[in-house]
């Protein structure tokens, strides 16, 4: 039989087939599924830091500023453990790598994100998706000139392919 086994970013899987965040990983049962039918590793469904903000301040919309703060920081808090809960079921149910997904805009918040879903079981194995404007910011903090840089070859993670 063929082996199929290989890494990608340092993680051993049995096979290429990594299952990308969407809604067909968005808890844990259906992971386990997944897991089942083959999958090689998850991705599990990608928390948005906007998203949360955006409930958090629909939420305190009330003329109270302390009730607005309470239910921002409730709402925040609800949603990383519902994630949270997430990450630890299906790490719990599944043996093949799970990756939590979270795509913040500042960054403060994604920092505190990526280490609470390593704390909650993660481990290293945390995607960060920034934004082209974040990714900007911290080239200009660590005085990067971006143009200066040199051109080298394309690094495949994978191999090549052979567009079978």
């Amino acid at each position: 039989m063929t082996q199929l086994k290989t890494t990608f970013a340092g993680l051993p899987l049995r096979n290429p087939v990594i299952i990308s965040s969407s809604s067909l990983t968005n808890s844990a049962e259906k992971n386990k599924k997944l897991e089942l039918a083959g999958a090689g590793a998850i991705v599990l469904k990608s928390v948005f830091e906007e998203q949360i903000m955006m409930q958090a301040h629909h939420m305190a919309t009330y003329d109270s500023p302390e009730a607005g703060d309470y239910l921002s920081t409730y709402v925040r808090s609800h949603a990383i453990k519902e994630y949270i809960d997430l990450i630890q079921e299906t790490k719990r149910l599944c043996t093949i790598p799970v990756i939590a997904s979270i795509n913040c805009f500042s960054s403060s918040e994604w920092t505190d994100f990526a280490r609470t879903m390593q704390d909650a079981g993660a481990g290293q194995d945390v995607d960060v998706v920034l934004t082209t404007r974040e990714i900007d910011r911290m080239i200009r903090a660590e005085h990067i000139d971006a143009q200066g840089l040199s051109e080298e070859e394309f690094d495949v993670p994978l191999g090549q392919g052979t567009g079978a």
